[in-house]
């Protein structure tokens, strides 16, 4: 299903900034990338501090349905740039191995904008130079990457952007249940730097056991695009299951002021 419509308050800040730790972070969990990405090439951490509470309140508490946090995945692509965003979904959501795949050609991130992704409740992008043919945001307060907690256990950015390949992978299930709501949790995301061949690969196998696995137009035309970025959902939760491709396509085409 292809939308027209990128992401999650994508910002780029030129060189090292101050939220991406050294190769070591010793003050956070390390959360590494999944499995279905190769690369050994570390570059940094990314620290992020979560509670359950914050989560909870503000992934179930806003998102009534596993199609609403796949609006509000389309409404972050629009709000940076995307003029086209692919969905895919494995056809077997009960699988172990299945997964949910949103990619979209907006603005991207580099190593910097990864980091202020993360930056829980902060979006410069919204509030700074919208990209053209965007005025107004449409996703919710930068806050949009934590409605996937609702259907998975772990959301992987892919981005491509200045002719590097970055991905970083965030584990929720890190995030141990608190009656507190500001109990936090410090982690560290292993972010990491792919060949083209890597991160096109990556795509691949999250396309598996999708209906177009093995003739995916995506695979041919990234290689094309200046930038683009992937948001990949893995070890899905029994919420996932609940989606219906029908509603999800009449969510979409009616979530995006075009």
């Amino acid at each position: 299903m292809t939308t027209p419509a990128n992401g999650e308050s994508r910002e780029t800040l030129r060189d090292q900034p101050a939220g991406v730790q050294g190769p070591l972070d010793a003050n956070g969990d390390t959360v590494g990338v999944v499995d279905f990405v190769e690369s050994d090439e570390h570059i940094g951490n990314i620290p992020v501090k979560l509670s359950y509470g914050i989560i909870e309140r503000f992934s179930e508490g806003l998102y009534s349905s596993p199609n609403k946090t796949f609006e509000e995945l389309i409404t972050n692509s629009y709000d940076a740039g995307a003029r086209e965003v692919w969905v895919y979904l494995a056809t077997d959501l009960s699988s172990e191995k299945a997964t949910l795949l949103v990619v979209d050609d907006g603005e991207s991130m580099t190593l910097d904008g990864l980091a202020d992704l993360w930056k829980i409740g902060e979006s410069r992008k919204r509030s700074e130079n919208p990209p053209p043919g965007r005025k107004k945001p449409v996703g919710k307060f930068g806050i949009g990457k934590l409605a996937t907690y609702v259907l998975a256990e772990k959301l992987t950015y892919l981005v491509h952007r200045d002719n590097e390949y970055l991905a970083v992978t965030m584990d929720y299930g890190r995030v141990s249940p608190s009656a507190e709501l500001l109990d936090g949790v410090d982690l560290s995301l292993d972010a990491v730097r792919l060949t083209q061949d890597q991160a096109l690969d990556a795509i691949k196998r999250a396309l598996e056991g999708t209906a177009v696995e093995e003739e995916a137009k995506l695979l041919t035309i990234l290689p094309k695009l200046e930038h683009w970025t992937a948001a990949l959902l893995s070890t899905l939760k029994p919420t996932a299951r609940e989606i219906k491709l029908g509603r999800l396509r009449w969510v979409l085409r009616s979530a995006l002021p075009l």
